[in-house]
C-alpha cells in the first residue's frame, strides 16, 4: 500500500522503490494510468524548483475492464488494446528521453483473476514495474493529485474529491494536503452499466431504479462525508466529460473542463434528458466524447447520487486526479536520489 505507514517502502530516503524507474533525464517525468475504461498519460518537465512544464496530456479509451463484471477476467481483445496502447506511449516517453517513470493500474486489474498475466505483458512492454494499487491507495492518490493544484493552496477550508472511473469509485474528504476519510467502492460508470442498463433509450424507470440503489447504498457509506461537503471536487474522465458536455465543447477540452462548476439541479436534468436519447441521438449530443456514450448516463448517475446523499449544490471538475497524484509522487522520489 502506498502513502501509508503499513508500507514504508513506497516513501522513504534510500531511492530505491520499484515502482519508479529513473534513468536518463530525471528532470523529465511520465505518468501511465491504466484505468478500467481508459489509459491516462502525462509528461512533464521540472524547471526548477518551483516551476513544471506539462508537456503531454493523453487519454485512450481502451475499455479494459469490458465483461468484467459478468467473467471476472480482462478479456483477450480488451488486453490486446491496452498493450498496444501502451506501446505508444511507451515510445512517446522515450522520444521524449524521459528519464523518470511510474505506472499504476487500478480497479479492473485489481479485481480480475488473470492480473498477474496481464501485469506480467504490460510490464514487459513498458520496461519497468507497474504499481497495482489497492482502493484505498488510489483514493489517497487522488487526493494528492487534486490538493497539488496550485487554486487550492492557502485554502483553509474542507476538501470532498470524487473520482468516478470506469470499474471503481472514490471518495476522499480532508483539510488541505490531508486526507482524513476515504472510501472506495465498485460503482465505476462501466460496472453500473453492467448492472442496470440493458437497452437504449435507457428509460426513464431505468434511470429511477439506478439513482434509487445507489441513493441508497450511499447514505449509510457516505454519512460521515456530510461535515466535508462544503466543497465538491470531480474527477475522472466521467466528470471531465460532463464538463465537457455542459459547455457543449466541439472537442476533448483538458483546460476548459478545470474547475468548471455544474450544478446539481442541471446534473439531474441532463440525465433524464440523455435517458430518452438511443445511442444514434447520444452520439450527436454537443461535447459528449464518442467513447463515452454507452457509459455517461451511469457515470452522471454515481455523481448526481453522491451530491444529492451530501445535500450538495454542485460539483466543480478538476483535471488534477490519479495521474496528478502519482506524478506529484515520482516527483518526490525523484528529489531523494
Amino acid at each position: 500500500m502506498i502513502l501509508s505507514q503499513q508500507n514504508p517502502s513506497i516513501e522513504n530516503n534510500s531511492g530505491s522503490n520499484s515502482f519508479c524507474e529513473y534513468s536518463g533525464n530525471r528532470d523529465y517525468f511520465a505518468v501511465y494510468d491504466i484505468g478500467s475504461n481508459t489509459i491516462k498519460f502525462l509528461t512533464a518537465r521540472k524547471k526548477d524548483e518551483k516551476t513544471i512544464d506539462f508537456l503531454l496530456h493523453l487519454s485512450y479509451t481502451t475499455r479494459l475492464a469490458d465483461k468484467l463484471f459478468f467473467t471476472g477476467e480482462l478479456s483477450q481483445d480488451a488486453i490486446h488494446r491496452t498493450l498496444d496502447i501502451l506501446r505508444h506511449l511507451r515510445m512517446r516517453a522515450d522520444n521524449l528521453k524521459v528519464g523518470s517513470r511510474i505506472a499504476a493500474a487500478t480497479s479492473a486489474v485489481r479485481d480480475s483473476k488473470n492480473r498477474k498475466k496481464f501485469l506480467k505483458e504490460a510490464e514487459e512492454v513498458l520496461g519497468h514495474k507497474i504499481l497495482l494499487l489497492s482502493g484505498e491507495d488510489e483514493a489517497k492518490t487522488i487526493y494528492r493529485g487534486v490538493s497539488s493544484d496550485p487554486s487550492l493552496q492557502g485554502k483553509d477550508n474542507l476538501l470532498t474529491v470524487l473520482d468516478v472511473g470506469g470499474g471503481s469509485s472514490e471518495w476522499i474528504c480532508g483539510k488541505d494536503k490531508k486526507p482524513e476519510r476515504f472510501l472506495s467502492l465498485p460503482l465505476g460508470a462501466i460496472r453500473i452499466k453492467d448492472r442496470f442498463i440493458t437497452e437504449y433509450p435507457v428509460g426513464t424507470k431505468t434511470v429511477a431504479h439506478m439513482l434509487l440503489c445507489l441513493e441508497k447504498q450511499l447514505k449509510e457509506q457516505l454519512k460521515d462525508f456530510k461535515n466535508y461537503s462544503q466543497h465538491i471536487i470531480g474527477t475522472g474522465g466521467t466528470v471531465a466529460a460532463m464538463a465537457n458536455m455542459f459547455q457543449e465543447s466541439p472537442k476533448e477540452d483538458f483546460l476548459k473542463t478545470h474547475l468548471y462548476a455544474m450544478g446539481t439541479d442541471a446534473i439531474q436534468k441532463k440525465i433524464e434528458e440523455l435517458s430518452r436519447y438511443d445511442l444514434t441521438k447520444l452520439a450527436t449530443v454537443p461535447g459528449l466524447p464518442q467513447s463515452r456514450i454507452e457509459i455517461i448516463i451511469p457515470g452522471m448517475a454515481v455523481v448526481f447520487s453522491t451530491l444529492s446523499v451530501l445535500g450538495a449544490n454542485s460539483i466543480t471538475s478538476s483535471i488534477r486526479g490519479l495521474r496528478y497524484g502519482l506524478l506529484d509522487l515520482l516527483m518526490s522520489e525523484s528529489s531523494k536520489l
